[in-house]
């Protein structure tokens, strides 16, 4: 029991396993390869405790026609920038609390051409993991919401998970 309760003190801390990261990071996303969302996410510690990043993203998906065929559907960018918070003091590193803020704009192909624009919010808790000083993992999970003006079939705004997995380098 001694001994797992070492182990996570030092993952949380981002302790033994991990060495002092490089300042800046770069990930992409590999589960947003599955849904069609291609996100770039680009990070910058600022000192031991915050960093900030800007994420470009751009989505391609596909939907199959009355006739069989496959057919682009929606076609959209987002930029999203946030801060994230390591209390431990190992950013990029470690523990995080993150704070986000974007916005998308897409269009749908269907009968009729329709633009949609929005914006979301995002705040979450998560774990980089950065090994031998330049191999980086992150998770995290948290909590989203989007406003959607005009375009969209419905307006308004929804609620949602928020998911992170990350693969990328330090640097």
């Amino acid at each position: 029991m001694r001994t797992a309760l070492t182990l996570a003190l030092t993952l949380a801390s981002g302790g033994a396993l991990a060495q002092t990261p490089a300042p800046n990071v770069l990930t992409l996303h590999p589960l947003s390869l599955i849904t069609g969302y291609v996100d770039l996410e680009v990070e910058r510690a600022l000192g031991n405790m915050v960093s900030v990043y800007v994420a470009p993203g751009a989505i391609f998906a596909t939907r199959r026609g009355t006739d069989g065929n496959t057919s682009p559907a929606v076609f959209a960018w987002s930029v999203d920038v946030g801060a994230r918070v390591f209390p431990f003091r190992r950013a990029p590193s470690g523990f995080f609390v993150d704070l986000s803020a974007g916005y998308y704009s897409s269009w749908f192909e269907g009968a009729v051409r329709e633009r949609g624009d929005g914006l979301r919010g995002v705040v979450g808790v998560g774990y980089t993991l950065v090994l031998w000083r330049h191999l980086v993992l992150s998770t995290g999970l948290g909590f989203q919401t989007r406003a959607q003006g005009p375009g969209f079939d419905r307006l308004g705004v929804s609620f949602g998970p928020s998911l992170r997995v990350a693969l990328g380098a330090a640097f």
